[in-house]
């Protein structure tokens, strides 16, 4: 997770405005839009959930200021859970 936040061609990539990258989000987003329709079906995840949104909220936890490794494993852990149904 480190790398996204140290990384500015990952950052550009998750930044919906950005058009310098399009063709790797778009690849992302096909990728983890197919990811998230097997989890809602193979273990109950939430329907109403967007590749949109789930990409924004993991990039916003890996950005984020953690202490430790820890620290965001059981954030994105927390959010992971939520997402069951």
């Amino acid at each position: 997770m480190r790398a996204v936040s140290e990384n500015w061609a990952l950052r550009e990539v998750f930044r919906a405005e950005s058009t310098r990258l399009t063709p790797c989000r778009v690849a992302l987003c096909q990728v983890v839009g197919r990811l998230l329709d097997e989890a809602q079906v193979a273990i109950a995840f939430r329907r109403d959930v967007h590749v949109d949104a789930f990409l924004r909220t993991v990039v916003s936890i890996a950005v984020s200021p953690f202490v430790t490794c820890q620290q965001r494993d059981h954030v994105l852990g927390v959010l992971l859970r939520g997402m069951r149904i």
